[in-house]
């Protein structure tokens, strides 16, 4: 078994506005800037559990994104980075790849390279729709709830007009390139 330490970071290295935002402790071993408008429209995202495992692997690809990657990470280590044992990460990662979410570029020995394109464009749809309805006093919470999730290829379809299956987005940034 592969042992895994964490890189520890002088929190005075990381930018002043983040500081201002999370302790000391919290930074002692880096950060991941987190888009306002994930943060925004994360239980549309995710509206149903287990969605902190899913976004523990969000962040797990969105932290090992580097620019001029030369070697993808492993599926231990992301899972490492997740906080999730091998199995959890994998069912996590699967049910992102389900709903369109993340897709797995490529996979080469250990190595893994995932795209975020679809989760991207599903932010992007859901910042764009404004401030979310809640249920009114003649719909009753769980039938809001039942109403299923917008998923990454009908949110790239009502905002570009693309497909992220085909890899045909215009979504910004690509995770694992």
């Amino acid at each position: 078994m592969t042992h895994f330490s964490r890189q520890q970071v002088s929190p005075e290295r990381i930018p002043l506005a983040v500081r201002e935002k999370w302790t000391s402790a919290l930074l002692d071993e880096g950060f991941v800037p987190f888009p306002k408008k994930f943060v925004r429209t994360l239980h549309q995202v995710f509206p149903m559990m287990p969605a902190m495992e899913e976004l523990a692997v969000v962040l797990a690809i969105a932290d090992y994104c580097r620019p001029n990657l030369r070697v993808p990470p492993s599926r231990q280590f992301l899972a490492f980075l997740a906080g999730l044992e091998q199995d959890r990460f994998d069912s996590a990662l699967q049910s992102l790849i389900d709903k369109g979410y993340a897709a797995v570029e490529s996979e080469f020995d250990d190595a893994i390279s995932i795209k975020l394109s679809g989760l991207f464009s599903v932010i992007q749809e859901f910042s764009m729709r404004g401030v979310p309805t809640h249920p009114t006093q003649t719909e009753s919470p769980s039938s809001s709830m039942d109403r299923a999730p917008l998923t990454a290829a009908t949110a790239t379809e009502e905002v570009v007009g693309s497909n992220p299956a085909s890899g045909n987005t215009n979504a910004a940034h690509d995770f694992g390139a």
